[in-house]
């Protein structure tokens, strides 16, 4: 009698659920306070940083002070603008200092360097991570005759693959990342990827902060204003910002007198 009562009593709280949960499912979520609905919310956020952002003048980036890691760019088949490109992808996603130079320069603020050169017969990369040195060698991605948006796939993989494995990333156990083995242009080709994966991120940012590289910092340019070394406007919102911290006083100092006299 008991087991015929539990199981009575088991298939009537499993019906009070089910109902329970069909109303909960059909009923009505409850407006927000605001009347407004997700996608206004978040349309009205990015709207408010975009205030914000023109307020401020836009952010710029700080330029380092401290060491950096330098790209020397002697080769000829990558365009210049192509190359910086790369570069600045670098340094924002890994966060670190990265400079693009035709030559090296001579301030003793060099923490590693990457070399870019065209050298026939000469393999493809040559790392040097004790010595904080790596070289990438243009002449054996452009062997084949590719494309200029091949060569420019190529020349991004083969880009971060030099400065990760000179920053201590090798081999990634992930797929796709440009941190894999590869014997030849067609294993280069064939990975769809155009970066590493995040897992060899740390390993990259590990090191810059063991040869204490700058970490960059983005600031608004109002800040960069007051701090004395923002670029000139290039904007109404930017010269506005630029005349109101650089104008000068409109009064003189006073220097009021002493109200006390000073005894020796």
């Amino acid at each position: 009698m008991k087991s015929g009562i539990q199981v009575v009593r088991f298939m009537c709280a499993a019906a009070i659920a089910a109902a329970i949960a069909v109303g909960s499912a059909g009923a009505e979520k409850p407006a927000a306070k605001d009347g407004l609905t997700r996608e206004q919310r978040i349309a009205r956020a990015k709207e408010r940083r975009a205030a914000a952002e023109r307020r401020l003048g836009g952010y710029i980036q700080a330029p380092a002070t401290g060491l950096v890691v330098r790209v020397i760019n002697r080769q000829k088949s990558v365009s210049p603008e192509a190359v910086q490109h790369c570069v600045d992808e670098i340094k924002k996603v890994i966060g670190y200092s990265l400079e693009l130079h035709v030559e090296e320069p001579s301030d003793g603020r060099t923490a590693a360097k990457i070399e870019l050169v065209e050298e026939a017969g000469a393999p493809t990369l040559l790392i040097a991570p004790e010595d904080k040195w790596g070289r990438l060698n243009v002449a054996r991605l452009v062997s084949d005759g590719p494309d200029a948006g091949t060569l420019r796939r190529r020349f991004t993989k083969e880009l971060w693959r030099c400065y990760g494995m000179t920053l201590g990333a090798f081999n990634s156990g992930y797929s796709p990342c440009v941190m894999r083995t590869v014997f030849s242009l067609a294993d280069l080709d064939r990975d769809s990827s155009l970066m590493p994966c995040p897992l060899v991120y740390d390993k990259i940012q590990g090191v810059n902060g063991t040869l204490k590289v700058d970490a960059t910092r983005r600031v608004s340019y109002k800040k960069a204003c007051q701090e004395g070394w923002a670029p000139a406007p290039t904007n109404d919102v930017q010269k506005a910002i630029w005349d109101q911290v650089h104008q000068l006083p409109t009064e003189p100092i006073r220097i009021k007198p002493e109200t006390k006299k000073v005894s020796d």
